[in-house]
């Protein structure tokens, strides 16, 4: 899988001169931070939309509660937004941020343990259903603040995969300016395909998550093309 998500952002390389990586906006100039709110908010929705589904692929990891509520409250949580900071992504040395986030995950719950109980359910898995009842929404929540670090992770590694992308923001529009003197835009890809597949495996050690890259890029440079007025 590595090989394909290589060679898909390899191709997208090639495409780069009609491209909107080839010329992003980079701190301080205009457009930074409504350019970036956007790739930050798509990557966000997309990985909330998604990684819960292809860890449950595997619907025997629901019996393990203590990584299955961090994946479902992430799930049910809102991607990160504040006016008033450059902030894309939920800080967590900001108490108050992952309040928010904590907030957020705490009301969208009950409807999506509402969605697991009764998948449990028609599977016959009765007993291991219960553990997922929306009323179970406020113990959930305490228990995945006080066992922190498999959310922490979750979270953390939302924020380096936005790093990625503001990196290889910055690389392909140097590219683009001075091609004679910086690597290939073929090279930063295949070296950003290998960061981005090792960000999504530390979501959760063994989920397939490798199947989400290529359309999270895809869908990251979609938005990224839209908010610079690029026709493709």
């Amino acid at each position: 899988m590595p090989d394909i998500i290589e060679s898909t952002l390899v191709s997208a390389a090639n495409r780069m001169p009609a491209g909107g990586w080839t010329n992003p906006p980079l701190e301080r100039e205009g457009g930074y931070r409504s350019v970036w709110k956007r790739v930050a908010r798509t990557s966000q929705l997309f990985m909330r939309e998604h990684f819960a589904a292809t860890y449950f692929s595997d619907r025997t990891r629901y019996g393990n509660t203590r990584m299955a509520w961090p994946v479902l409250l992430f799930a049910a949580s809102k991607p990160y937004f504040s006016t008033e900071t450059y902030a894309f992504t939920y800080d967590l040395l900001d108490d108050e941020a992952v309040a928010k986030f904590y907030r957020s995950a705490a009301r969208g719950l009950p409807a999506l343990l509402e969605k697991v109980e009764a998948e449990l359910s028609a599977a016959g898995m009765t007993e291991l259903a219960k553990q997922y009842a929306p009323w179970r929404t406020p113990d959930i929540v305490a228990f995945v603040e006080r066992d922190r670090n498999p959310m922490y992770t979750l979270l953390h590694s939302e924020a380096m995969l936005l790093d990625d992308l503001l990196r290889l923001g910055r690389r392909m529009r140097g590219i683009a300016a001075q091609p004679r003197t910086l690597p290939t835009a073929e090279a930063v890809a295949a070296e950003f395909s290998r960061g981005l597949h090792t960000r999504l495996r530390r979501f959760y050690r063994k989920a397939p998550v490798e199947e989400l890259a290529v359309p999270l890029f895809l869908a990251v440079t979609k938005v990224l093309n839209e908010g610079l007025g690029v026709v493709e």
